[in-house]
């Protein structure tokens, strides 16, 4: 990574660094439309948006209050469903 930081530190001309060529550029392309440019620029200026998640947290609450198997259901999508007597490990 040093590297590269040292590599578009360099001037290609007096005041303008490879790295500001580079970000010129891009700005040219969003500005003319090129959807990869436009969100390179979206998420240096506003930052990545997050990938929105749904997790049984909404519905139960904290998980702190879970053990371990219980978690363990929650993510295979098992847990509060009815057990058969076939799936216990009791014996009759």
């Amino acid at each position: 990574m040093h590297g590269c930081r040292l590599a578009t530190s360099e001037e290609m001309e007096p005041g303008k660094t490879k790295l500001r060529a580079i970000a010129d550029k891009v700005v040219s392309l969003a500005t003319e439309g090129d959807i990869r440019a436009i969100r390179e620029v979206a998420d240096r200026l506003d930052g990545k948006t997050r990938q929105q998640i749904e997790m049984a947290q909404a519905e139960t609450g904290s998980f702190d209050r879970f053990t371990d198997q219980e978690l363990h259901e929650i993510i295979e999508g098992t847990y509060g469903k009815p057990v058969r007597d076939s799936d216990t490990d009791s014996v009759h």
